[in-house]
């Protein structure tokens, strides 16, 4: 799977060539505010309640510049590690 990540999302970071940074990732999604409140995330989490911030449920992905990946101009691209797209 690949996911294009805006690099403005990245914002707190100097990082200047992302490709080839393996980092420990979760995405999620929180609509705790809603008439209808959810929670999403990418990779399962195993908690009473939602508590993105657990390591433990974090999946390994390599980042890699999008033109890399032979597509457009934004810089900031996610690869699961060690599986196939």
């Amino acid at each position: 799977m690949t996911l294009v990540i805006p690099p403005e999302a990245l914002f707190r970071h100097k990082i200047t060539d992302w490709s080839g940074v393996e980092a420990r990732i979760n995405l999620y999604k929180c609509g705790d505010n809603l008439s209808h409140p959810h929670f999403l995330s990418w990779r399962p989490i195993q908690t009473d309640k939602p508590d993105f911030h657990r390591p433990e449920y974090f999946e390994r992905v390599t980042l890699r510049n999008k033109q890399e990946l032979g597509a457009g101009r934004e810089p900031v691209a996610v690869e699961e590690a060690g599986r196939s797209q």
